[in-house]
């Protein structure tokens, strides 16, 4: 009975935490780092506990001034991967957003257009919109095939080498869906290869083919976003945010230097950000473009020396830019002080470090959760997201304004389908009949979609919901039972003339969550298949649990009939008998009630015996056969909005 007991209060998430508030509401400590309008530097508190380990959050705070005077002209190229694998609506979307996207330029900008395939080919080179020139321009997008192989590497050089001959601010927009296979394909290899620029690279990944790791390392090496596209229709949108965000540049080659006083260690950035350590010991961090009125936040973790009563920590130097063309620099000093009192820490905590603290967290927690959902290990990245987001929700209650206001936005992050999705079920209960017509009506006159609605809504009605966006545009559907549904609806007329621009910003976040949805349904079904066995008793997998604690090898054969959640607990067991201390609330809580559980902090994975690993190794192949089964691309969907969404939280 008592892993039976433990075992339910994890299913009923016993062991995830609540919200609390912590012991006291902040106050305003004496300042401990010298203030500036543009540049401001601190630890998240300025108090470092004596008996801890001596890390703390740096954050570097930077806000240049809003821009004024003349817009600087924009030098924009925009690199379309016109593989064969970007035929169909993949292409068609493409077509349409880059159409979009020339159309919002303005006088004195430029553009150019770069396809690749086999080959790099520019489709127009690098030239000032002109009233004559954009029906020609358009009419080359028009044309933009799908066909060959994916030379990633040579399209982002051909168009750097166009934006060479730019003016003003130099935007690389690159759109892919696929695997680079002519020339360089590793990250490190393309960015080995590319020539010196000082153009904005951005990148947004279609589709769940691509290298989500080689388009990151454009993105961070050159300064620019990375997204991860849920249905192509959603193009037009990030890159018309891409061309505001262009607008809006008030510094370029920023650049942050941290000189670590003695004693202290540099220990790392969040995810996407690289520490270029030097030979004098001091790191640069690259941090590209700055927006005018925007406060970019940088944040590394540091270790500082215990000794003493505390003392200076950094110097955080900053050089940009300016709109001007100016250089402009600053720089901070950043001070510590020890105590033997942790309420001191938590009260003396400065808001705007803390919530700059937490973009780095939420990147890390983003990034390692992605990496298990690569693994199909899926419970504990969702124990990870929902952990994470009751931290926040705590965090929240002791902040106020613009800083409580940015932690509710970080919150929104962790309220995905996928996060709260209960895997032991084969569903929710059915849906009532008439809800379905009901959405469809709601969705055909342009409204937003009803989530509370949706549950229990089966993969194939949600996929016709989400076609009501383009069916109420006169979409022409491929699909024989999307054309046979909405044939039967009275209202539907198809359009030859169909533009994906059609669809209203409303629609394209309709598609987008009800693509999430359908995703959804699609992993439950599948994860709650289990092989032709009974289910395995209490008391059979308490003696499960026990062999895997004395380190036996479990038979393959006695794996069958268990559910993901006891799959997750006997792997586990592996790493709990050694005293691998758990991140996941719901570990913590299961294992500690054991009585023979004791957190050793010196255990690591990698410490592992071989009946331990053989253990782990079959129990996970469980794992993932059972969510990988008709879930994978929903896992890939989920994987990849997870690492678009780190890189979007410290950029």
């Amino acid at each position: 009975m008592r892993y039976l007991m433990a075992l339910v209060c994890l299913l009923a998430a016993c062991g995830t935490p609540r919200p609390q508030a912590d012991a006291a509401p902040p106050v305003s400590p004496e300042s401990t780092a010298p203030s500036d309008d543009i540049l401001r530097a601190g630890l998240e508190s300025p108090y470092v506990l004596t008996s801890g380990d001596g890390l703390a959050w740096l954050s570097v705070l930077i806000t240049p001034p809003p821009t004024t005077g003349p817009r600087e002209p924009l030098s924009l190229a925009l690199v379309v991967d016109t593989s064969g694998s970007m035929e169909g609506d993949k292409i068609e979307h493409a077509r349409a957003a880059t159409r979009s996207m020339i159309e919002a330029l303005l006088p004195g900008d430029q553009v150019a257009i770069v396809q690749f395939s086999d080959a790099a080919r520019v489709v127009s080179p690098l030239a000032t919109i002109g009233q004559t020139h954009l029906p020609a321009l358009l009419d080359l997008v028009a044309k933009l095939p799908a066909d060959g192989s994916t030379a990633l590497h040579a399209g982002v050089v051909q168009g750097l080498t166009e934006l060479d001959r730019g003016t003003g601010l130099r935007r690389l927009l690159l759109i892919s869906d696929g695997l680079a296979n002519v020339g360089p394909a590793k990250p490190e290899e393309i960015l080995a290869a590319l020539p010196p620029t000082r153009a904005t690279l951005s990148a947004l990944g279609v589709g769940t083919e691509y290298d989500e790791t080689v388009l990151t390392a454009l993105a961070g090496r050159g300064g620019g976003g990375f997204h991860h596209l849920t249905d192509p229709v959603q193009l037009a949108g990030i890159l018309q945010a891409e061309l505001d965000r262009a607008r809006a540049v008030g510094g370029r080659e920023a650049v942050i230097t941290l000189v670590p006083r003695p004693g202290t260690e540099i220990v790392a950035a969040a995810p996407g950000l690289t520490l270029q350590r030097q030979a004098d010991g001091s790191v640069k961090i690259p941090v590209g473009d700055l927006y005018g009125g925007v406060t970019r936040t940088v944040t590394v973790q540091v270790r500082v020396p215990r000794v003493g009563t505390g003392g200076p920590v950094a110097a955080v130097q900053l050089a940009y830019t300016t709109q001007a063309k100016d250089t402009l620099t600053r720089e901070v000093l950043v001070d510590y002080r020890l105590t033997s009192s942790a309420d001191e820490v938590t009260q003396s905590q400065v808001p705007a470090y803390m919530v700059a603290a937490d973009r780095t967290r939420v990147a890390h927690v983003l990034s390692d959760a992605a990496a298990l959902i690569k693994e199909g290990d899926l419970l504990e990245a969702q124990a990870l997201l929902r952990d994470e987001r009751s931290r926040l929700e705590a965090r929240q209650t002791r902040l106020t304004g613009a800083e409580q206001t940015e932690v509710g936005a970080l919150i929104q992050l962790f309220h995905d389908p996928y996060v709260d999705t209960d895997l032991e079920s084969s569903g929710s209960a059915p849906t009532a009949p008439d809800v379905l017509p009901a959405l469809v009506e709601a969705l055909r006159q342009g409204q937003v979609v009803d989530e509370a609605r949706l549950p229990g809504l089966a993969k194939d009605q949600l996929r016709i919901l989400r076609n009501v966006a383009y069916a109420r545009h006169g979409y022409r559907f491929k699909d024989a039972d999307l054309q046979a549904f909405f044939a039967k609806t009275p209202w539907y007329r198809a359009d030859a003339g169909f533009q994906p621009n059609r669809l209203t910003p409303t629609d394209v976040r309709n598609v987008a969550t009800l693509k999430g949805w359908e995703q959804q349904a699609s992993l439950v079904a599948a994860s709650a298949r289990r092989p032709a066995a009974p289910a395995v008793t209490s008391g059979d997998f308490n003696t499960l649990i026990d062999r895997v604690r004395r380190g036996e090898v479990l038979p393959p054969t006695l794996l069958d009939g268990l559910s993901l959640t006891q799959l997750r607990l006997l792997r586990n067991t592996a790493y709990a008998r050694h005293g691998y201390v758990f991140r996941a609330g719901d570990l913590r809580t299961f294992f500690g009630a054991t009585p023979w559980y004791r957190p050793d902090p010196t255990f690591g994975p990698s410490d592992l015996g071989p009946e331990d690993s053989t253990n782990v190794r079959q129990i996970k192949e469980r794992e993932q056969g059972r969510v990988f089964s008709g879930g994978r691309e929903a896992l890939r969907e989920f994987e990849l909005r997870n690492r678009a969404r780190a890189h979007q939280v410290v950029h």
